[in-house]
């Protein structure tokens, strides 16, 4: 399981990276707690949209990033989100993409798996 993320909120200066490194901590923390599941690794893009970066999404750059620290295999892999621009990020990078629409991620991960 890996997550990627646009954050502009960084540069926006919202909030800090370490911020963001602290989320990602206590989200694993408490996913391991509650269900016994481990995030893998975080991905996330600091740029503010309208940004030429290739790493903010819907553009692949950190999709390709992860496939490539973890040697990824696309064609067993899928990306599930919840906006258009994640769905198009995955559509970019080679993948499947799938849209969560907010109401139960296990749930929505299990169907995407039946039928992947």
């Amino acid at each position: 399981i890996i997550v990627v993320s646009n954050q502009s909120g960084v540069s926006r200066g919202l909030y800090t990276n370490c911020d963001v490194q602290k989320l990602h901590k206590w989200l694993n923390n408490q996913l391991f707690a509650e269900k016994k599941i481990i995030i893998d690794d975080f991905f996330y893009c600091t740029d503010l949209p309208g940004s030429s970066s290739n790493r903010r999404k819907p553009k692949p750059g950190m999709i390709i990033e992860a496939i490539d620290k973890h040697n990824i295999d696309k064609k067993k892999s899928f990306l599930v989100g919840d906006k258009k621009t994640d769905v198009e990020a995955a559509k970019n990078a080679n993948i499947k993409g799938y849209l969560f629409n907010g109401d139960n991620l296990l749930d929505r991960i299990k169907e995407i798996l039946i039928n992947f």
